[in-house]
């Protein structure tokens, strides 16, 4: 059975995705929804094949045409952002209803990702003037090595 932390947060990105297509007048179709639903469950970084597969496991095959532009339509809704790391070709996508920022740490070995909040992180940039400038949303990017990788290689493992 899924937290309550999880129910909420899917109940939030269904809410905010029905909200904005209520708002702009767009379709709720029986796809978008299943989508919606799928990617509201996501807790990591996900791709569009990703997703499609997840979508065929659920014996709800959608075509990646509605798979890109249902993804579009959640980002103009504000409920995904759209990661693409500078060494990696592939697009990739996380959940954007939690205020707490977003903290990719990728894994330099294996190339594992691992998103995480920091909570003290809207405070530590909330506290730069940024002229001409005004802050919305980040997520920030740390590379390192993955404690599995650590123990593997022998390195020694940090506090984390």
């Amino acid at each position: 059975m899924p937290s309550m932390a999880t129910q909420k947060k899917t109940s939030q990105t269904i809410d905010a995705f029905i909200a904005y297509m209520h708002e702009c007048k767009k379709r709720i179709t029986p796809e978008r929804m299943s989508i919606v639903e799928v990617i509201s469950r996501e807790k990591g970084l996900f791709s569009i094949d990703d997703l499609g597969e997840k979508m065929l496991d659920q014996a709800f095959p959608v075509s990646q045409a509605t798979l890109y532009n249902t993804a579009d339509l959640l980002m103009e809704a504000g409920v995904l952002k759209r990661v693409k790391l500078p060494d990696r070709p592939q697009t990739l996508y996380c959940n954007n209803v939690s205020d707490v920022p977003q903290v990719l740490l990728v894994c330099e070995q294996c190339g594992s990702i691992k998103v995480s909040g920091a909570k003290n992180l809207t405070r530590f940039i909330n506290k730069y003037d940024f002229p001409l400038f005004s802050p919305s949303s980040f997520t920030l990017c740390v590379y390192g090595m993955c404690r599995k990788c650590q123990r593997e290689s022998g390195a020694i493992i940090g506090k984390n």
